[in-house]
């Protein structure tokens, strides 16, 4: 069973966005969902939906940010199965965001390191 379509996961999305707790931003950008770029679950392992509440295991994006995050994913760890192994979306959705961060740091910084 494909864990991103049918029912369950129908099920899972409408659990997710009706929580109070649950992220409802861009994980890259902090975009809001809107027309045109919607908010969308990106996932970061392909675990059955019995081995949810997979708050951890989902993270929203804004369209434009997924379609980017799956195709870094596909370039960096090619097509199936070894995209679908593991830890190959954990990689790619933390890492632009470590590195996004840390080059905002050093845009920040480098002014203090030039004095």
């Amino acid at each position: 069973m494909n864990p991103t379509y049918g029912a369950e996961w129908a099920e899972f999305r409408r659990w997710y966005f009706s929580r109070r707790t649950t992220r409802k931003r861009c994980f890259w950008c902090h975009s809001r969902s809107r027309k045109g770029n919607p908010i969308q679950l990106n996932h970061l392992d392909y675990r059955e939906p019995a081995d949810w509440p997979g708050r951890w295991r989902v993270k929203p994006m804004c369209r434009r940010c997924h379609r980017i995050e799956t195709g870094l994913t596909r370039m960096l760890f090619h097509e199936y199965p070894r995209r679908r192994n593991r830890y190959a979306h954990w990689y790619v959705t933390y890492g632009v965001r470590l590195a996004i961060r840390g080059a905002v740091l050093l845009v920040l910084v480098s002014p203090l390191l030039w004095r």
